[in-house]
Parts: structure tokens; C-alpha cells; sequence
């Protein structure tokens, strides 16, 4: 599995992030969307995008090993909302599952005046 996948599939599973991302209980409709949202999408939502996916080799050839640095942004028209999200990333990105090892690297919390949205910003270590 990509780095970008395992991201995606274990956002979408989030019970947590569940009641602001699901429109409907179609996950096809689910406001989770890689590198920029289309325009008009209604808040909340989350945005993910791989700022670096850098793989590892030995001496012996590949370690089929990757690393992929991940931000997550979390956009919501009230700063508890944008919060609650942001801890729900955390609780799902941050840890050891089954198809990756996750790594907590920084936080950030944003306001932007002419949209009128709060946002929290996390970045992650993804080992796959």
C-alpha cells in the first residue's frame, strides 16, 4: 500500500472525524480529499497531502521501507470543530496499526479572515 492510501483509508475510518466529514453514510461523499478541496465544498473537511515519500535502501538493494512526510488540514467554520477534528487525526494517524507506523511532528492553528474559517494544520511521519 502507498503512503497517500493508508492516509486516506484510515482517515475515512475515523469514527471520530465521521460526523463532520460524512455528508452522507456514503463514503463516496465524505469531504476527505487529497492535496486541495474542489471549490464551493461545504465546511468541514479535510485536506491531506505528501510532502515528501522518500524510500529506503541497504547495501542489498531495496528494504521495501518508505517514509512519507504527511500534512493534514483540518477546516471548519468554528475553532472547536476545526480542534475536535484535528484531535481525531491525531488519535488515527499517530501510532501503530496494521498498515503503518504513524508520527506526530508539529501543530499548527490558523484563522483566515476572508473565509471566515479556523483551520488546524498537523504534520506526520508515515512509515509504511
Amino acid at each position: 500500500m502507498l503512503p497517500d492510501q493508508a492516509v486516506y483509508t484510515a482517515l475515512m475510518g475515523s469514527a471520530g472525524l465521521q460526523p463532520y466529514i460524512a455528508e452522507s453514510g456514503s463514503p463516496s461523499d465524505y469531504r476527505v480529499f487529497a492535496e486541495v478541496a474542489p471549490q464551493d465544498t461545504l465546511f468541514p473537511l479535510v485536506v491531506y497531502r505528501m510532502v515528501a515519500d522518500q524510500p529506503f535502501h541497504s547495501l542489498s538493494g531495496s528494504s521495501n521501507l518508505r517514509r512519507a512526510l504527511v500534512q493534514v488540514d483540518c477546516y471548519a467554520a468554528t475553532y472547536v470543530d476545526a480542534v475536535t477534528m484535528g484531535e481525531a487525526v491525531f488519535a488515527v494517524l499517530s501510532g501503530n496499526y496494521t498498515d503503518f507506523k504513524g508520527l506526530a511532528q508539529d501543530r499548527r492553528t490558523m484563522f483566515d479572515e476572508n473565509s471566515r474559517v479556523f483551520s488546524v494544520s498537523q504534520d506526520f511521519a508515515v512509515w509504511i
